[in-house]
């Protein structure tokens, strides 16, 4: 919705020979990351934002200056990080290890989720092989006893494959 760009600071952009980029050489790649977008979803953000706090939406000129800000706040922390102001800072350190921590307990959750889908569908395939199983009996044919042999081991054999699959994935 609102697009601003921001030119981090360097002495000499053109040439990148300047003291800013021969202290800080990360600061030449920022160049193809100018761009700060707003989304619809960033607007709506900034306004539930908004409304939790002051119990009311905001008008059209408080949403404009609260995008504004939003906006300045992204170029400075652009600048900060190509600046180095997040190395060796124990505040910063401290705040990503706490997302990183975030992050890997909600893996972890939804791996166990997806576990738990795999082993009910694993259930509902048996179940469905089984329930074939039942069908075909009830229908009088002739079948020789090698081929009454081959539903159990294929059951068998998918189990053993699913076993063998989730002990090779540890």
């Amino acid at each position: 919705m609102v697009a601003r760009t921001a030119a981090p600071f360097s002495p000499d952009r053109s040439s990148r020979s300047g003291v800013y980029h021969w202290l800080n050489p990360t600061g030449a790649n920022l160049d193809n990351t100018r761009r700060i977008e707003l989304t619809s979803d960033d607007i709506r953000q900034i306004e539930i934002g908004w409304t939790a706090q002051w119990q009311r939406p905001p008008t059209p000129d408080e949403l404009r200056n609260l995008v504004e800000e939003r906006v300045r706040e992204e170029i400075l922390y652009r600048e900060a990080i190509a600046l180095g102001f997040d190395r060796g800072d124990t505040i910063v350190k401290r705040r990503m290890a706490q997302k990183m921590e975030f992050l890997s307990d909600n893996v972890s959750d939804l791996r166990e989720l997806f576990n738990v889908g795999v082993e009910i569908g694993q259930i509902a395939s048996i179940t469905v092989v089984l329930a074939l199983i039942a069908l075909v009996r009830r229908i009088p044919l002739r079948v020789p006893r090698w081929a009454e042999l081959i539903p159990p081991y294929a059951i068998g054999s998918l189990a053993m494959f699913w076993v063998v699959q989730r002990v090779a994935a540890f």
